[in-house]
C-alpha cells in the first residue's frame, strides 16, 4: 500500500532547496549557497520593508522560512510572489515544496489536504517550463507514492522517467531505477538503470546530486532487503552505496546495521567506527557502536559510550536509550 508519509519524506530527502538550473546567480544566492543565511535575511528585511510586493524578495524569504520551518509563512511569501509574477516556474516549485514539507510535518490529515496543492504546483511549473528538473523529481516522486484517490499514477511516473532519460539520461536512469525498484519490483532492471545512471557524466553539480540520489536508493534497497532478511542482497546494496559514496558517513553506517543483523558484531563495529572517522557527531553510529560494544562483551567501554552520548546530546531520543541500556547494565 502507498502511504503519504513515505512520500513526503522522499521528496525532503531527494530535492534541493534552490532550483539549481533556473535561478539566476545574486547576491542573496550567493549568500544562501553560502550558508550566510543572517546576512541574507537582513538584506531581504530592508528589501521588504521597501516593497512588500515584490516577487523575488518573496521569494527568497519564503526560502528562508522554509529553512527555519515556518512553512505557512512560506506559503505566505509565495502566494505574493505568485500574484506579482504568475509567469515564474521556480514560485510554484517552492510553493509545492512548502506543501510537500508542512505535510511531512503535519500528519496525515494535513497530508491529504495538501496532496491536491502538491501536485498542482508542480504540474503548473511543468507547464511554464517543461524542463525543470526539481519539478520532475517532485512529481515523479509524487505520482510513484501517493495513494491513487489522492492523484498517484504510476504511469505517469513511467512516463515522466522514459521522457527524461532522452534529455538528461543520467537522472532520467536513476528516475527509472526508483520505478523498477518500488512499482513493478524488478531488481534486474533496477540494477540495470541504476548502473546507467552513473555513465553520463554531466556538470559537476548534477554528477553530485545523480551521485547522492543513487546513493540514498542504494541505501533504501539495502533496507528493504534486510526486512526481508535477504541478507545477499542487501549486503549487495550497501556495498554498491559505499563504492559511489566512499565518502560519505551513512553507507558504512548501514553495513554496520547489515553486519549486526547476522550477528557478526566484530564486524559491525568497524563499520560503524568508519562512518565516525568520516563524520565524528553522527549519533546513530555513536549509539550503534555503543551496541556493539555491549554486545561483544566489553562493559565499561560500552558504558562510557552511552555516558558520552547522554552527555553530548543530553536532548536526543539516543540520549533516552543510551539511559535505557545503562540501566539494564546496572549503571
Amino acid at each position: 500500500m502507498k502511504m503519504l508519509t513515505v512520500l513526503f519524506f522522499i521528496l525532503c530527502f531527494a530535492l534541493p532547496l534552490i532550483a539549481q538550473d533556473h535561478m539566476s546567480s545574486n547576491s542573496i544566492e550567493d549568500l544562501i549557497n553560502k550558508r550566510e543565511y543572517n546576512k541574507a535575511r537582513d538584506i531581504l528585511t530592508q528589501q521588504y520593508a521597501e516593497n512588500e510586493e515584490d516577487p523575488q524578495t518573496n521569494y527568497w524569504l519564503a526560502l528562508l522560512a522554509i529553512r527555519d520551518t515556518l512553512y505557512d509563512d512560506a506559503i505566505d511569501y509565495l502566494d505574493v510572489a505568485i500574484e506579482g509574477d504568475e509567469n515564474n516556474p521556480d514560485y510554484y516549485f517552492l510553493l509545492g515544496r512548502a506543501y510537500a514539507i508542512k505535510a511531512q510535518n503535519s500528519g496525515a490529515f494535513t497530508g491529504a489536504f495538501a496532496a491536491p496543492k502538491i501536485k498542482s504546483n508542480w504540474l503548473k511549473t511543468l507547464e511554464l517550463d517543461p524542463e525543470h528538473i526539481e519539478a520532475k523529481w517532485g512529481l515523479f516522486q509524487f505520482y510513484i507514492n501517493a495513494p491513487g484517490i489522492l492523484g498517484g499514477d504510476d504511469e505517469e511516473a513511467k512516463i515522466l522517467a522514459d521522457d527524461l532519460v532522452k534529455n538528461d539520461p543520467a537522472r532520467g536512469y536513476n528516475m527509472l531505477a526508483y520505478y523498477h525498484s518500488f512499482v513493478d519490483d524488478n531488481m534486474e532492471e533496477a540494477d540495470k538503470a541504476l548502473a546507467k545512471s552513473m555513465t553520463f557524466q554531466s556538470d559537476e553539480e548534477t554528477n553530485r546530486i545523480i551521485r547522492n540520489s543513487n546513493t540514498n536508493l542504494l541505501n533504501q534497497l539495502g533496507y528493504r532487503f534486510l526486512q526481508k532478511e535477504d541478507f545477499k542482497n542487501s549486503h549487495k546494496y550497501f556495498k554498491w552505496a559505499i563504492r559511489l559514496r566512499p565518502d560519505y558517513e551513512n553507507p558504512y553506517d548501514s553495513m554496520g546495521d547489515y553486519f549486526s543483523a547476522v550477528a557478526q558484531f566484530d564486524s559491525a563495529l568497524i563499520y560503524y567506527e568508519t562512518a565516525l572517522k568520516i563524520r565524528p557527531d553522527f549519533t546513530v553510529s555513536k549509539y550503534n557502536k555503543s551496541l556493539m560494544l555491549e554486545k561483544l562483551g566489553k562493559k565499561d567501554q560500552a558504558i562510557a559510550a552511552f555516558r558520552e552520548i547522554i552527555e553530548q546530546y543530553p536532548e536526543s531520543n539516543y540520549a533516552d536509550q543510551a539511559k535505557e541500556r545503562l540501566e539494564e547494565l546496572g549503571n
